[in-house]
């Protein structure tokens, strides 16, 4: 059996890309510990593609590799927001140092650019995040996008 089909499947392919330039990729892909072995040693590359990765990935990742989840200025929150990955985003913000308002409140902006209310719901729950940030930046672009309902969502946030 391949010892490889223990790591997700997106972990795979992050694994398979490091091995593009070794010949018998496949006598080293049986080996799980060398896959790990790979990631760790990769693990800046691991840590700004953290918001690429699915649920299960990134669990995987938190409980084997033991990142950092607010590297690269919070990257994995504002991807993970951006793409509406809702518990994707749960899992970061359990993370203290995973800060939803670094960068301006990125995270905010880019679900809310997006439509995906129910991250923004979240993030609004965070003591930390402002929806007024940047002049209202995030009620203007969900509603310059047709995204009415976080619209209402950073409006009635803006009035409490």
């Amino acid at each position: 059996m391949n010892a490889m089909v223990l790591l997700p499947v997106d972990i795979q392919g992050v694994v398979v890309s490091y091995l593009d330039d070794i010949e018998d990729s496949t006598n080293l892909m049986d080996c799980y510990g060398w896959g790990l072995a790979c990631l760790k040693g990769n693990r800046t590359m691991v840590e700004s593609s953290l918001g690429n990765f699915t649920f299960s990935a990134l669990t995987w990742i938190y409980e084997n590799m033991h990142i950092d989840p607010s590297a690269d200025n919070n990257y994995a929150i504002i991807q993970t927001s951006s793409l509406g990955k809702i518990e994707c985003v749960r899992l970061l913000l359990k993370d203290p140092r995973v800060d939803p308002s670094d960068r301006g409140s990125e995270a905010l902006i880019c679900a809310s650019e997006y439509g995906h209310a129910e991250v923004v719901r979240l993030l609004l729950a965070d003591p930390r995040v402002d929806p007024s940030v940047d002049n209202h930046f995030p009620l203007q672009i969900a509603a310059a996008n047709g995204h009415g309902a976080v619209a209402r969502l950073l409006a009635n946030a803006m009035c409490t």
